[in-house]
């Protein structure tokens, strides 16, 4: 396995993480509610995509997450 990842569905659920794809490489956990999506990254970066309303954006606070 090489850590990267792939998604489908539903694009306001996570099923498009094409914004985020290329950030998407040596995912070391991933998490998953049913409308949010949640990855740690090897450097210690943790990004999260889908649904804005229950935290699939988490621009505006990446500084303060590790």
């Amino acid at each position: 396995m090489d850590g990267s990842v792939v998604t489908w569905g539903q694009s306001d659920y996570g099923g498009d993480s094409s914004r985020i794809q290329r950030q998407l490489k040596n995912v070391q956990q991933l998490e998953a509610t049913s409308a949010v999506f949640a990855a740690v990254l090897a450097a210690d970066f943790f990004l999260t995509w889908g649904d804005p309303a229950y935290g699939g954006n988490n621009s505006r606070v990446q500084g303060h997450l590790f």
